[in-house]
């Protein structure tokens, strides 16, 4: 079926966006590439509260090297905003609070999915604009390489917590610290886990998307105490080391 569909939009002469849904069947993200879908989905749906995006975002970690350029892993629409009225019972599922929230959003564009806004866009909070319109992070999530990112472990880091990595078409990481877990959390990210060793005589130059300041050159390690269920996102840069 989904393979009809896409020959028949291939030649319909007309630029068409195909996002097909199979939910998280049938092992979608093995198969779906050949359709010639454009999105595809292989996750539940998502409602309004945390657990839902938690358990989204952890259902992908072996999935991220299925999506890519012309055909992107969909992990469902934004519920940024919803604040616990998504219109029906369901959805809504008690609402989130902003900290959420932003880290839904920073995963999601972390992770490569399309952001879909699913608030009602004529009345967001100056909190919901500010999160929806990070343009910083919303250039991860545009990069034109579409690279998937990759999780890095450090030991010292609690189970609650794990990185994301993301090479940039530019030659900059995106790197994304999340604390899934129910309170305050230290994340450290080792450069050497990068391919950044010490004998490279290389380091990275912090930027953070969501405070959006410079935060200078970092060597070997970089930590930061992440809040409970919070995200820190940052874009750096490879620089000499002295």
């Amino acid at each position: 079926m989904y393979r009809r569909m896409g020959l028949a939009l291939e030649n319909s002469g007309r630029d068409i966006v195909f996002s097909a849904c199979q939910w998280r069947t049938e092992s979608v993200h093995k198969w779906i590439s050949s359709t010639g879908a454009h999105l595809f989905r292989s996750t539940q749906d998502i409602t309004d509260c945390w657990n839902s995006i938690k358990d989204i975002a952890l259902s992908q970690m072996d999935k991220m090297a299925f999506s890519g350029p012309f055909c992107h892993n969909d992990m469902d629409m934004l519920v940024v905003g919803l604040h616990g009225k998504g219109g029906n019972e369901y959805i809504s599922a008690g609402g989130c609070t902003d900290e959420e929230y932003q880290t839904h959003f920073s995963l999601w564009a972390m992770m490569n999915s399309p952001l879909m806004i699913g608030c009602d866009v004529r009345n967001l909070t100056e909190e919901t604009k500010k999160i929806l319109l990070n343009k910083d992070l919303i250039a991860i999530n545009q990069d034109t390489e579409c690279r998937a990112p990759f999780r890095v472990n450090c030991l010292s880091n609690s189970p609650d917590v794990f990185i994301l990595v993301k090479f940039l078409s530019n030659g900059d990481l995106a790197v994304g610290m999340f604390n899934m877990g129910d309170v305050p959390a230290m994340a450290v990210v080792d450069f050497w886990d990068l391919g950044l060793t010490v004998s490279s005589g290389m380091a990275l130059e912090f930027y953070d998307c969501i405070d959006h300041e410079n935060l200078g050159k970092k060597r070997e390690r970089f930590s930061v105490k992440v809040p409970a269920h919070g995200s820190k996102v940052y874009r750096c840069k490879v620089v000499p080391r002295k």
